[in-house]
């Protein structure tokens, strides 16, 4: 691409200052106008980004999502199976270094132990900010646990187990709501005894002393409809011997 001749350009400027000069001084109107081209700041970019350590499992895609589209910016956030959170979005550089700040202050329980990007020129548009998935709601959940354990067993090597663990059961009603049903289905599927064990055996093994799964919060008990709010009830009263029993296991 030719440079443009901004040696011509400013000669050109300082010309029409010369001739302008004494209308400046004495107060009257002049108006200047010189478009000088340069490096568009807010041109379109893309970054990649790596993130390493306990980044599955722990609401960081929908975060990370809710905050990329308030920028503006277009892409996905992604869990890939070897335990990694890949993040691709594109949009001016000024809100994608919003975005990689926003990443580099990552609150708990996320903890980045290891992180890459990388600054491209994009070759395709993408549309909108979304978490891409590759399995269905359920099976996604399960992998993103999966690999939070893993990591989980890795920090107990390197003697850094957590003391305490809390699941947020976040998504039941979404995931409700795409298959069509009615939001409370969402929460037995997910409070279900058997799968509630099966954390509860993972956590223990790995050396973790308590272990929380959250029910609802006081928010919920202004924002969610009477009905849902009943059957939630229903399954603790249902359940509450058997998740008793889990403390005997």
């Amino acid at each position: 691409m030719k440079q443009p001749n901004y040696k011509g350009l400013f000669k050109y400027l300082q010309l029409l200052l010369d001739t302008h000069k004494d209308d400046f001084l004495a107060g009257q109107d002049a108006i200047l106008r010189v478009t000088l081209p340069c490096i568009n700041k807010q041109m379109e970019k893309e970054l990649k980004v790596v993130l390493i350590g306990i980044v599955q499992g722990v609401n960081l895609r929908r975060s990370l999502s809710k905050f990329a589209n308030i920028l503006g910016l277009r892409g996905y956030v992604k869990n890939e199976k070897d335990g990694t959170v890949v993040v691709v979005a594109q949009g001016s550089e000024k809100k994608l270094e919003e975005l990689l700040d926003w990443i580099l202050k990552l609150p708990f329980p996320v903890k980045v132990t290891g992180m890459n990007y990388e600054w491209r020129t994009p070759h395709k548009k993408l549309s909108g900010f979304k978490i891409e998935k590759e399995k269905s709601f359920l099976q996604d959940e399960a992998q993103s646990f999966i690999n939070l354990t893993k990591e989980i067993v890795r920090l107990k090597a390197e003697r850094r187990v957590p003391q305490h663990v809390v699941i947020i059961p976040d998504g039941n009603r979404r995931w409700a709501r795409q298959q069509g049903l009615k939001a409370w289905i969402g929460h037995k599927v997910s409070s279900q005894p058997e799968r509630l064990k099966q954390y509860f055996l993972e956590c223990r093994d790995f050396g973790v002393k308590y272990f929380t799964f959250w029910a609802l919060s006081t928010e919920n008990l202004t924002t969610r409809d009477e009905r849902e709010l009943k059957v939630l009830y229903q399954i603790i009263r249902d359940n509450i011997n058997e998740y008793e029993k889990l403390l005997e296991t």
